[in-house]
């Protein structure tokens, strides 16, 4: 009796197994399609001086003026003037890009650029600091995330130059963009050499 009761049960787990596959077998697809759908990435503004889009900043705030800032190798180029302490406007280089796009800019935009530097001098101490920012319609400032670089950070390409890609984010939604901001700073570096900047988005 106890071998029948055993062979009856199993029965009954095999066809609610049957029973389960048919089941599952018959909802829609997109049940299983969820893990494939892709995030939209909107560029709300590009400068790839490497591609060919030349653009000088329209305006230069900080320690650096219009006559330190120039196109070279098809990168945007600038001479650092770091005075080695952590003074803030001491150490400000600001580059304002002028640009016109009306769309609504979502949260936790990004404001993507490269960082390049010559190679010979990536040997420094103290650390460089990044920071975009974006001015909306209104022309109001909107402050991105601050970050650090150290030299260590910087990726030798082999070909007289180090790159490090960083990018800023915008944490409030705005309504359009008037301008890009980028600004390089730096606490207590003693790094006094020109920096390039390329490949500015914001995404």
């Amino acid at each position: 009796e106890g071998v029948y009761m055993i062979s009856r049960m199993s029965k009954r787990l095999v066809a609610l197994v049957m029973a389960c596959t048919v089941m599952f077998s018959q909802l829609p697809s997109v049940v299983f399609a969820t893990a494939n759908v892709k995030t939209s990435v909107v560029e709300a503004y590009g400068n790839d001086f490497s591609n060919g889009d030349i653009q000088l900043p329209n305006e230069v705030n900080g320690v650096i003026t219009n006559e330190d800032v120039s196109i070279e190798e098809e990168m945007l180029k600038f001479q650092s003037k770091f005075d080695g302490t952590s003074g803030w406007d001491s150490n400000k280089h600001e580059l304002n890009f002028y640009t016109d796009y009306n769309e609504k800019i979502k949260a936790n935009s990004k404001i993507q650029f490269d960082i390049l530097i010559p190679t010979e001098s990536k040997e420094f101490l103290g650390v460089i600091k990044f920071k975009g920012a974006l001015k909306d319609s209104s022309w109001n400032w909107q402050d991105g995330s601050l970050g650090d670089i150290l030299a260590s950070d910087f990726e030798d390409l082999d070909n007289g130059y180090s790159k490090v890609s960083v990018e800023s984010t915008v944490s409030n939604e705005i309504d359009g963009i008037k301008a890009v901001v980028i600004q390089i700073l730096s606490y207590e570096c003693d790094y006094s050499d020109v920096i390039y900047l390329d490949n500015i988005n914001v995404v």
